[in-house]
């Protein structure tokens, strides 16, 4: 298992830091960037009790989400 890097974005670097703060668990911030107006801070997960499979699973790992086929209903006309 590696670790990988995860991004938070935002507009501000308050609206950024308050949701890196809002975050469960530890983070280690490798990176602190702006492209355009937005900011981008890049962050590994810096706490050993957690591990990225179980905060951000896999797409394997996520449960599919199922559609459902919506058909089209029509009145028929009845002959008297």
């Amino acid at each position: 298992m590696g670790t990988k890097l995860r991004n938070i974005s935002g507009f501000s670097l308050d609206e950024v830091e308050r949701q890196i703060e809002a975050l469960p668990f530890k983070v280690e911030i490798k990176g602190i960037n702006t492209f355009g107006s937005k900011w981008y801070v890049s962050f590994t997960l810096a706490d050993g009790d957690y591990h990225a499979s179980t905060v951000f699973p896999q797409k394997e790992e996520s449960k599919p989400i199922k559609k459902t086929k919506k058909t089209k209903t029509t009145k028929r006309k009845v002959k008297a």
